[in-house]
């Protein structure tokens, strides 16, 4: 399978998730492409581990996985007249 190239921020990508049956909002997520593949290669070890367990247990632990499309986040940016410290004086009693 191909890389999955890195997304860049506010670009579309796509996720692989596994919802849990018995804890509402609790689950795993991968990023795949539009068709739901995962590049093993680049998941770490643990997440590796993660997204095979959670295929083991499709049924008894999770619904099937889905296919979603997310938006990357931007960084936030800071402007620079607000990142420079200022000395203020100390709040009136």
């Amino acid at each position: 399978m191909d890389r999955l190239p890195t997304p860049r921020p506010g670009e579309r990508t796509h996720e692989l998730r596994f919802r849990s049956l018995s804890n509402q909002g609790r689950g795993y997520a991968f990023p795949c492409d539009r068709e739901g593949h995962v590049n093993l290669d680049d998941l770490t070890e643990h997440a590796r581990c993660n997204y095979f367990f959670a295929h083991t247990v499709i049924g008894s632990e999770f619904y099937m996985p889905v296919v979603l499309t997310v938006l990357t986040v931007r960084p936030a940016v800071v402007p620079p007249s607000a990142a420079r410290t200022s000395s203020a004086s100390p709040a009136p009693t």
